[in-house]
């Protein structure tokens, strides 16, 4: 993950566990990519390892990404881009809400995602409730 220059330094212990999870984040990812290679599109690769609690956070944080931007297309479209966009929200939704309950991950790292330039009104007109989505008050600004 990258690190926002303006916040302060990063203490050698929370760095070591952040780099450990990246390197758990990217075996555990070469591996269903290398299969994807042989595989048509629309099928769905699952894939089971078991995970520190540092990788979830990075897992829900990149999540909470994929959901916001699922949310900004079904905002800006209409008709079946509007529908597939509100599709991979509620995907993601539910993978955060997994990652939550599974590993006790409550929020993404604050410091890695911005609030959406979206009120209520927004989030309703999209077919969401902030209620209806994990942390659904924090993608508000």
């Amino acid at each position: 993950m990258e690190h926002v220059p303006h916040l302060a330094a990063v203490p050698v212990e929370k760095q070591l566990e952040r780099d450990r999870a990246g390197e758990q984040l990217a075996v555990m990812v070469s591996g269903p990519v290398e299969q994807t290679l042989e595989r048509g599109a629309a099928e769905l690769i699952e894939e089971g390892l078991p995970l520190i609690r540092s990788t979830a956070k990075y897992l829900l944080t990149a999540c909470d990404r994929l959901r916001r931007s699922a949310l900004i297309a079904a905002h800006a479209g209409s008709g079946e881009t509007r529908a597939a966009a509100q599709a991979d929200a509620k995907m993601w939704d539910q993978l955060m809400r997994q990652l939550t309950a599974q590993h006790g991950t409550v929020h993404p790292f604050p410091e890695m995602v911005a609030p959406l330039p979206f009120g209520e009104s927004d989030l309703a007109a999209v077919g969401f409730a902030p209620d209806a989505l994990q942390n659904g008050q924090d993608l508000l600004q």
